[in-house]
């Protein structure tokens, strides 16, 4: 059995069960994200300097005038918005959390120690855990769950994110979307630079995969791939540059979470999930645990 099942923490929580007959271990990511319908005709503003967050919520109800007001994306740029209606910010809320569990899901595998490196120990109770089948290589599915909360709790949530609704549609990719700040067009899929297409909103929460700190310090953020969203096409396909591909970068914090719940801190490897699928080989422990 795992040394821990579950952490919980203030960047995010987490939770790792061992695999089963049929059944491959799973890590889950769990991010609490406070999702608010942001109302452009009263103040807002995230003030990371300063150690501060707030904004001003509202939803019209049908037969109101939305409130109108002017919001600034990430470069500054001022836009005309509108508030949201009730209901469609319920299925906006619905369509980001599906979509974005769908652009990191079923991409991220974790191979552990196969013992044939002296130096990465693993003893043979513990890798047990992660063969679900004699005939499939030991590993680890990764995935991301989003619950989204209220911000009633102040210490209910792992992530703050505003939702603006823009007056008229954009250009995509005209609206400079950033970690706290998001609109209806960043929950499809759009084309971010050339042949590549990323779901913005996606992009925007793997932001908050970074360190157990506060809120508003620049370090409880996940940064691109590099300074310039991936200066190769394999770092640019990545979903912290301008693609959807979840890489080794992303795998960063499923794999620190990996060590944590299992005491195992070295030996570690990380696969894509379609290269796994092609087939890989099952290593000599394994072969020798379950002939």
């Amino acid at each position: 059995m795992f040394r821990r099942q579950t952490i919980q923490e203030s960047n995010f929580d987490s939770v790792m069960r061992a695999a089963a007959t049929g059944t491959p271990a799973q890590l889950t990511i769990r991010l609490k994200i406070a999702l608010l319908a942001r109302d452009p005709s009263g103040p807002g503003q995230f003030n990371w300097g300063k150690g501060s967050a707030f904004t001003t919520e509202h939803l019209s109800r049908p037969g109101e005038d939305p409130h109108k007001g002017k919001v600034a994306d990430g470069d500054g740029v001022l836009w005309d918005c509108l508030s949201w209606y009730e209901t469609e910010f319920n299925a906006f809320r619905i369509k980001f959390k599906r979509i974005v569990e769908l652009a990191w899901n079923n991409q991220l595998i974790l191979l552990p120690p196969d013992g044939s490196d002296p130096a990465a120990n693993i003893g043979d109770d513990t890798f047990r855990d992660f063969v679900s089948s004699r005939t499939v290589p030991a590993h680890v599915r990764c995935g991301l769950e989003v619950a989204l909360v209220s911000t009633a709790n102040k210490r209910g949530f792992h992530a703050w994110m505003e939702a603006v609704k823009l007056a008229k549609k954009p250009v995509a990719g005209a609206f400079r979307s950033y970690a706290q700040r998001i609109t209806e067009e960043d929950v499809e899929f759009e084309r971010s630079s050339g042949s590549l297409r990323q779901v913005v909103a996606a992009h925007e929460v793997g932001h908050w995969l970074g360190k157990p700190v506060g809120l508003t310090v620049p370090e409880r953020f996940l940064g691109h791939v590099d300074p310039e969203y991936g200066r190769t096409l394999s770092k640019r396909m990545a979903m912290m540059g301008m693609g959807s591909l979840v890489t080794p970068f992303e795998a960063a914090p499923f794999l620190l979470r990996a060590v944590r719940h299992t005491g195992l801190l070295t030996g570690w490897r990380v696969m894509h999930r379609i290269h796994f699928d092609r087939g890989i080989p099952i290593s000599a422990l394994q072969k020798r645990l379950f002939p």
